[in-house]
C-alpha cells in the first residue's frame, strides 16, 4: 500500500513507497504538452526558438516513466538512478528556451542589447552545455548510492555546483533581460515600448519558476546526505532514526508540488504566451532605431570556429582586434543619425511597418 506519512519504507531506495497513480498521469501530461510544442514549433515555424522545450517535455515524461516503473519495485536502484538522472536533465533544457528566447528578443532590437546579440546566445549556449555536463556526471554518481562514499561525495560535490552554477546564470541573464526591458521602454517608438513586453514577461515568469525548482533541488539535495540505505561496501541497512531525514526527503508531494508542478506550469505558460506570436519569423529580421520600420539584415551567424566558439563564446579576441565591430550592421541602416523631429512626422503618418532587405535599403 502506497502511503506518505514520512516513515520509511524499509528496503525502498526512495525512502517511501512512490505513488503509483500520479507519474502515470503527469508523465501523460507532460508527454501531451511536449507533442503540443511540437505542433506550434511546426505551425510558427521556430524550431530554432522553442524546439528545446519539447525536449525538456518528453525527457522529463520519460523521468516519470521511471517512476511508475519504480513505484513497482521500490527497491531497484537502477531504476531510480534513470528516474534521478533525467529528472536533473530537462530543466537546463527548459532554461534554454528562455536563452534563445532573449537572444531572439536582442536579434530583434539589437541596438537595445547589453552585449552583442550574436554573442548573447553562443554564451548561455556554452554556460548551459557546462551545467548539462556537470549535472549529469554529478547526478549520476549522487543517486548511485551503493557506490563507495568517496565517488558519491565527488558527485555531490559536482551536482552542487551545478545546481549553484544554474541559479547564478539565471540570476545573470534575468539582469540582462532587465536592462534590456529599461532600454527599450525609454526608446522612441512605439513598437519597441510594447512590441517585446509580453514575450520579456512571459520570459521572466519562466525564469522564475526554474529558479523556484532549482531551490528545491538544493534544500533537496542537502537532505539527501543523511539518507543512505546503503553502506561502504553496497548492502543494504536499516535507517535508525528515519524521524531525522529532512522531511524533503521523507515526503513525495514535495516533489509533485515544487518539481514536476513548477516544470508543468512553465510548459503551460509557454503554450499560452508564445513567443512567436510577437516575433517575427526570420530571424534577420529587426526593427529599425525608429520603433516601426522593420529591416532585414545579415542575420547574427556567427562564422567561427565551433571550438573557439565554445572556448570564447563572448569573442574577447576579437574586442581585442577590433574585428568584432564589423558585425554591428544596425548603425549603418541609416536609422542611428536621422533626427527625433523626422522620425515624430513618419509616426503621425502611421506606424505599420515597413519591410525592406538591409542591404538594398544601404546602398539607396
Amino acid at each position: 500500500m502506497v502511503r506518505d506519512d514520512g516513515r520509511y519504507v524499509d528496503g525502498s531506495v526512495w525512502f517511501f513507497d512512490p505513488n503509483k497513480i500520479a507519474p502515470i498521469v503527469l508523465a501523460a501530461i507532460f508527454g501531451a504538452s511536449g507533442l503540443v510544442h511540437a505542433w506550434q514549433c511546426y505551425q510558427y515555424k521556430c524550431w530554432k526558438l522553442t524546439g528545446w522545450a519539447v525536449a525538456g517535455a518528453l525527457v522529463y515524461s520519460a523521468s516519470l516513466v521511471a517512476r511508475v516503473m519504480g513505484a513497482s519495485d521500490y527497491k531497484n536502484l537502477t531504476i531510480y538512478v534513470v528516474h534521478f538522472n533525467l529528472v536533473y536533465a530537462a530543466p537546463p533544457l527548459f532554461e534554454m528556451v528562455n536563452y534563445c528566447i532573449l537572444a531572439r528578443v536582442t536579434y530583434y532590437l539589437p541596438y537595445h542589447s547589453p552585449i552583442h546579440p550574436g554573442r548573447l546566445k553562443t554564451t548561455l549556449t556554452s554556460l548551459a552545455t557546462i551545467i548539462e555536463i556537470l549535472g549529469g556526471y554529478g547526478a549520476y554518481y549522487t543517486s548511485k548510492r551503493d557506490e563507495p562514499r568517496t565517488e558519491q561525495n565527488i558527485g555531490r560535490g559536482v551536482l552542487a555546483a551545478s545546481l549553484f552554477m544554474q541559479i547564478i546564470v539565471i540570476a545573470a541573464y534575468l539582469a540582462l533581460a532587465a536592462l534590456f526591458h529599461v532600454r527599450s521602454r525609454r526608446s522612441r517608438g512605439p513598437r519597441t515600448r510594447s512590441g517585446t513586453s509580453p514575450v520579456l514577461w512571459t520570459l521572466y515568469v519562466s525564469s522564475m519558476l526554474i529558479f523556484a525548482r532549482t531551490v528545491f533541488r538544493l534544500v533537496e539535495f542537502f537532505g539527501f546526505d543523511s539518507f543512505r540505505p546503503f553502506d561502504n561496501d553496497g548492502n543494504a541497512v536499516t535507517i535508525a532514526d528515519p524521524s531525522s531525514i529532512p522531511a524533503v526527503v521523507r515526503f513525495e508531494w514535495p516533489f509533485y508540488a515544487f518539481d514536476a508542478g513548477v516544470l508543468l506550469l512553465n510548459l503551460l505558460i509557454l503554450h499560452v504566451s508564445h513567443p512567436r506570436r510577437y516575433l517575427p519569423q526570420g530571424r534577420s529580421v529587426y526593427l529599425a532605431q525608429d520603433g516601426v520600420t522593420e529591416l532585414e539584415g545579415p542575420g547574427f551567424k556567427d562564422d567561427r570556429n565551433i571550438c573557439v566558439i565554445i572556448m570564447d563564446p563572448l569573442d574577447f579576441i576579437g574586442m581585442i582586434k577590433g574585428t568584432n565591430k564589423a558585425t554591428r550592421f544596425w548603425e549603418m541602416n541609416g536609422f542611428s543619425e536621422r533626427s527625433s523631429a523626422e522620425i515624430r512626422g513618419e509616426h503621425a503618418l502611421g506606424d505599420e511597418p515597413t519591410r525592406v532587405r538591409h542591404e538594398g535599403r544601404r546602398k539607396r
